[in-house]
């Protein structure tokens, strides 16, 4: 396998790394471990994974609110799932070797578009956190 495959196989995002399930969405809101970072709320669980289940599933929700036009809440959603996509990694390195993962949900409460680049930072620097507390509970 060359090293491109590699890299293809570690930057994707699986139908199995969302949720989907309402009963999930909804104990994690009942968790109500938080983090707040402008612009996401982010709603966060630790969860026994099982043998092929993926280390961490997200879920994203914009607002109606906030942005009123769906091409805009569609656009903020593909760019919170790129960099999503980009940065797993950061979380993922904790939790390599371990039965547990984390279930996300990315709440934006900003009422503008932001750019790429800003999200990614904001995706990062969230991951980040998440990673620590990670390191906290081992």
């Amino acid at each position: 396998m060359l090293q491109e495959d590699v890299n293809h196989f570690s930057h994707s995002f699986s139908k199995k790394e969302r949720i989907c399930s309402k009963k999930v969405l909804e104990s994690l809101l009942e968790e109500k471990n938080t983090l707040f970072i402008f612009p996401f709320k982010c709603y966060f669980r630790l969860f026994e994974k099982s043998d092929n289940a993926p280390h961490n599933q997200i879920a994203i929700s914009i607002p109606k609110k906030k942005i009123p036009l769906a091409v805009h809440r569609n656009r903020i959603k593909r760019l919170i799932r790129e960099s999503y996509r980009l940065n797993k990694v950061i979380l993922n390195e904790n939790i390599e070797n371990k039965k547990i993962g984390y279930q996300i949900l990315f709440i934006f409460v900003d009422n503008k578009v932001p750019s790429f680049d800003y999200i990614e930072n904001k995706i990062i620097a969230i991951l980040k956190r998440l990673s620590k507390s990670t390191i906290e509970l081992s």
